[in-house]
This record gives C-alpha cells, structure tokens and sequence, in this order.
C-alpha cells in the first residue's frame, strides 16, 4: 500500500471500501413481488447506487473558528455539527489544528466518539508557503501523534493547510517525505470553495442576534456550496472524462453548524449524491494522477492533477469576489 503522494507519483489511496448495500438488499422493496418484471434486482440496485455522484465530506479547523452564538460553547457547537452528521448518515473527517485543542483534547475526543474520524491538520495551522520548514514538519509530526492516541491508533489523515503543498520543490519534497515516514495519507479536496468568507458575517449577525440576515447568509451558503459543486463536477468531465467521487471542503464554524443540514439534504434529494468516506472517495482512480503542481496557491486537486491547470482557479477567484461584494 502507498502512504503518501509525491509531485512525481500518484497519490496514496486506501484499500477501505463501504459495503455496497446491507443485508435488506436482498429482499424485494415493498409493496414488489420477487419475480415481477419492475421489480428491481439486488444487483441492479447495487449497481443504481454505484452509479448515483459520491462525496466525501471533510471539515477542517477542529475544534472551531471563529465566533460562537451566545449562551453556547466550542464543545456544544462541535456537538451539534457531528449530530447533524450522524444522523445523516454522513461519514466525515475533522481535520485538527492540535495546538487550539485545549486541556486533555475533550472537543476532539467528543467528535471521536460521535463515531467520526479524526486527522491531522497541523499543530498551529502554519502556511507551508512561508512557515519554517523544520518548525512546520515538526507540527506535522506533533498533532499527527495527538490525533493517533485519539483515534485510537487508526490511519492519521493529513490536510495541508490553506491546502499549500509546496511553493517550491524542496518544500513539497520535505512534506512529503515526513508523510511517508508518518504512513499518513493526504485527504485531497476537488470541492474547494469560499465558505470562510461568508462564515464572518454570519458570525457577526448571529453575535448581532441578527437572525434575518444569518438566514441570508445561511441560504447564500448553500447555494454557494451548491455551485461550486456544479463548477468541479464539470472540471471533472473536463479532465477525466467523467465524473468523479468529490471531497468537499468545510470548516468548523457556525455557520456551517447551523446549515450542514440543509446543504446535506439538498445534495442528496435535489443532486442525487451518496455520501461516502474519504477513504472510499479517494480509491477512484482518478486520484492516482499525477500531481506535479508546484507553487504558491491552494488548489483543488482536479486543478492539480496531470495535465495541471492552475489558470482554472479564476473561477473560484471571481466567487469569492461575488461573495465578497454581496455579505462582507
């Protein structure tokens, strides 16, 4: 198994795949005869959801970033966002910014036990661009260790912060080799997207008591979200020919807490995903392309990927920019 991906290999995948249907598969749906001729096989039902779009769920900057609604906690905001998860059905991984942990790590080892994974996103969120180097692997290897005990000596995943990789090929070959040597995988994104720009002016209204405008700001987000998975989805077909199994992007804040679940629904009703691990998105083969992108900007993997097309993030700039002139 490979643990790691380097600018001149493919990246890493798992072997861990989710069961492609549970056990009440067999059994012919309600109201269906076996035998009838609508009635729909298991393995046509396997394969109907095989083919239905997939994404990955990750959210980073555990246990939180910025501003809490009043009379709440880190604890109880971080609480919320796994239950809305959980009772969805929604794999997910918490990246953790080990150094804003606390005291005995609580936050994170309640995440841990809502039955979420845990990974790595660095001590102190430190900028690969411009961090020293040596300062920089070392919180790598730190919160990689704090994550572990968590996780209870689980696989580590690993998220570069600001998703910077390497401005220059001596960063992004030291990274990469302290991964290796960790055996710790890195979670890509192909759905990048600009939530932390709405989520200070949601922040703000909600710290306002301004409920009109965070419902605003709220629905601008899952829209925004929405679109942003339109945009990568054809980039996919674009580069690969078809479409791939995505691995959206988050963060911890309160604006995502209070609207996961809407955005979660509406993906899954209106646009037709399933909602799978990383591990399970990142098996596709589309993740052993080549990633030879070198240089300063944060980009999705699909961006990335052979043949590199970093001139496509202009799409993600003039969204931002939208985003920027509308809530800020």
């Amino acid at each position: 198994m490979r643990w790691y991906s380097t600018g001149r290999s493919a990246p890493l995948r798992t072997a861990t795949l989710l069961a492609a249907c549970v056990a009440s598969c067999d059994a012919a749906p309600p109201g269906e005869m076996p035998g009838r001729p609508d009635a729909a096989s298991p393995a046509s039902r396997r394969d109907s959801a095989q083919a239905m779009p997939a994404m990955a769920v990750t959210i980073d900057d555990l246990p939180w970033v910025g501003a809490i609604a009043p009379g709440s906690s880190r604890a109880d905001a971080l609480r919320s966002l796994a239950d809305t998860l959980t009772s969805r059905g929604v794999p997910a991984i918490g990246f953790a910014n080990c150094d804003r942990a606390g005291a005995g790590a609580r936050e994170l080892r309640t995440w841990v036990d809502a039955g979420l994974q845990l990974g790595n996103h660095t001590a102190a969120h430190m900028d690969l661009n411009d961090a020293p180097l040596e300062q920089w692997l070392s919180g790598v290897r730190t919160c990689h260790d704090m994550v572990r005990d968590i996780n209870g000596g689980d696989t580590v995943w690993f998220r570069y912060p600001y998703l910077h990789q390497g401005p220059t090929a001596e960063r992004k070959d030291a990274a990469l080799a302290t991964l290796e040597q960790l055996e710790s995988p890195i979670a890509h994104v192909t759905i990048d997207n600009s939530d932390w720009i709405l989520a200070v002016s949601y922040g703000e209204a909600v710290v306002r008591g301004d409920s009109s405008r965070a419902a605003a700001i709220g629905e601008a987000f899952v829209d925004h979200i929405i679109r942003a998975t339109q945009h990568y989805q054809q980039v996919a077909r674009q580069k690969a020919g078809r479409d791939v199994p995505h691995v959206l992007l988050l963060h911890a804040s309160q604006l995502v807490t209070d609207n996961i679940g809407t955005l979660l629904d509406r993906l899954r009703e209106e646009h037709g995903f399933r909602f799978v691990g990383t591990a399970e998105a990142q098996s596709d083969s589309v993740y052993d392309r080549s990633d030879e992108y070198i240089g300063e900007n944060g980009l999705s993997f699909l961006y990335r990927m052979e043949p590199a097309s970093p001139e496509m993030v202009e799409w993600d700039d003039a969204e931002a920019s939208r985003l920027r002139a509308e809530w800020r």
